[in-house]
């Protein structure tokens, strides 16, 4: 996994400055708060041996798939919850690298994740019945608490605040053997703050 670089994105955001909609007139496309390299850092071993050809093999099995299609194919031994784990991980990466189809749509990633994904494919062989939720890896919106991640809201200013305990649903998720992946971005309080005007 190479290191990505930030582009210039001044003619982009030049550009922008003409559109009819004020609230398009960016003055940052790329965000100033996460960098990508750090993010995944946690992952670069385990998906340094995680190729191409392993991703479009596997997408067949994965992409537009329900979770009773996914959880047949684990059973069937066709996925596991560690490449499945991979896959998005891998996707992500792929989207976010590039400055011309990168959404920004993940503010965090869970470091322990693929760790947590080899255990409950442990955990499977040895147990006859599990929730539908078992082993799936789920995305929060950033203003949901999980410990061990930042929960900022999508607001610079708690880049650094770490919750003491996992909000209800949270809690539920991992009861049911979910695997929490990261946090997506938001704007920033939800337009908690927003005045909508008609």
């Amino acid at each position: 996994m190479p290191n990505v670089a930030k582009y210039d994105e001044t003619a982009v955001i030049a550009e922008q400055q003409k559109h009819q909609n004020p609230r398009m007139r960016f003055t940052s496309i790329q965000s100033k708060y996460t960098d990508l390299n750090t993010i995944f850092l946690p992952f670069q071993d385990d998906l340094s041996s995680f190729s191409n050809a392993e991703y479009e093999r596997l997408k067949p099995y994965i992409l537009e798939k329900s979770i009773p299609e996914l959880q047949a194919y684990i059973a069937a031994n066709e996925l596991t919850y560690e490449s499945l784990v991979k896959f998005y991980l891998y996707r992500i990466w792929n989207f976010e690298k590039d400055s011309t189809k990168s959404l920004q749509a993940i503010i965090a990633l869970n470091s322990n994740v693929i760790q947590e994904a080899k255990q409950r494919d442990k955990n499977r062989k040895h147990s006859k019945k599990q929730s539908p939720l078992y082993g799936m890896p789920i995305l929060l919106k950033d203003n949901i608490d999980f410990i061990g991640m930042p929960t900022t809201a999508g607001a610079a200013v708690l880049a650094s605040h770490y919750p003491s305990e996992n909000a209800f649903i949270v809690d539920k998720l991992l009861s049911k053997g979910a695997l929490i992946l990261g946090k997506t971005n938001l704007s920033e309080w939800a337009y908690f703050f927003v005045k909508v005007v008609r």
